[in-house]
């Protein structure tokens, strides 16, 4: 397996956890806080978004290094 392909792979598991502690908010509504600032909610569905297009961008890029 060459660099690339792992680099992709690993890029592709961070982005899914990510992915997941993404929803996991929007669907249970758990807050996240830093000092006096509460992040909204709204911009979750924004980083699932892009999340989501990462993936779908490194599963594109594997399939090509075949």
């Amino acid at each position: 397996m060459n660099k690339i392909r792992i680099a992709l792979i690993t890029n592709l598991v961070i982005f899914s956890i990510i992915l997941l502690l993404h929803l996991v908010r929007l669907f249970t509504g758990f807050y996240v806080q830093f000092g006096n600032f509460i992040v909204p909610r709204g911009l979750n569905f924004v980083f699932a978004a892009i999340s989501i297009l990462v993936i779908a961008l490194n599963i594109r890029a594997l399939k090509q290094t075949k």
